[in-house]
């Protein structure tokens, strides 16, 4: 038998040892229940990591969904436009019903156009029959040709040459517009061996421009800030109309 001094109680050895026993038993329930406890923390952190990770996949095709909507709904309402588009036009819009020359047929043949615009239907018909004519409309509608084919068949049922100077003047803000009409009259007055195109833009040889005005051109595209210089400056521009 022992003597606890702090409490001044006697201590029966056996009743210690039962204890000692017990406390011995115990303790692998308690690591277990730890242990349990940590894997129960560990599978919670696990759930958290793998409902974010759904959560931002959710949210990613959530986005992607999105997207695609916003897609469809620009087809749509280009697939609407051509529609309206196409009922301010009628039937008879067709570049076979436009009554030009042989020369300029084959020059709009060779387009591979079948039908006309609202702005090319409405406007050519009119310049044609020599109406002045002012006319607006969106970017890529076909504006260039409206007046282009016209002043090419006008000039060549009045049969222009070179000799008879300048017949057209188009002008263009900038250099790249310029160029780019250039390039359509060219094409629409290929077949007419009288008329001939020209370009007057700055940064241009001011040289060789004055050459081709001497030579002759039925068609000139010009920016109007280098038409003026040969207007005040080149003696050979003749400008007949």
């Amino acid at each position: 038998m022992s003597v606890d001094v702090a409490s001044k109680k006697t201590i029966n050895p056996k009743k210690r040892k039962l204890e000692d026993i017990a406390e011995n038993d115990n303790a692998p329930k308690a690591k277990k229940v730890k242990q349990e406890k940590e894997e129960d923390e560990d599978n919670s952190e696990s759930q958290q990591v793998t409902n974010g990770s759904k959560a931002k996949k959710n949210e990613k095709k959530g986005n992607e969904k999105k997207a695609n909507g916003k897609k469809v709904d620009k087809e749509e309402t280009s697939e609407q436009d051509e529609e309206d588009e196409k009922l301010k036009i009628p039937a008879e819009a067709q570049w076979s019903n436009l009554q030009v020359s042989s020369d300029t047929r084959k020059a709009i043949d060779k387009l591979g156009f079948e039908r006309m615009t609202e702005i090319q239907y409405k406007a050519i018909p009119h310049v044609l029959a020599g109406s002045d004519v002012a006319g607006a409309a969106k970017t890529g509608s076909g504006k260039t040709l409206s007046f282009v084919i016209p002043a090419v068949e006008l000039m060549a049922k009045d049969n222009w040459t070179r000799e008879k100077g300048t017949g057209a003047i188009i002008i263009a803000p900038t250099r790249e517009l310029a160029i780019q009409i250039k390039g359509v009259a060219q094409q629409m007055a290929q077949f007419h061996r009288g008329i001939r195109v020209g370009l007057v833009i700055g940064g241009a040889s001011r040289y060789a421009e004055a050459q081709i005005l001497k030579m002759g051109c039925g068609i000139i595209v010009a920016t109007p800030g280098r038409l003026v210089d040969h207007l005040e400056v080149n003696l050979n521009y003749l400008l007949q109309n």
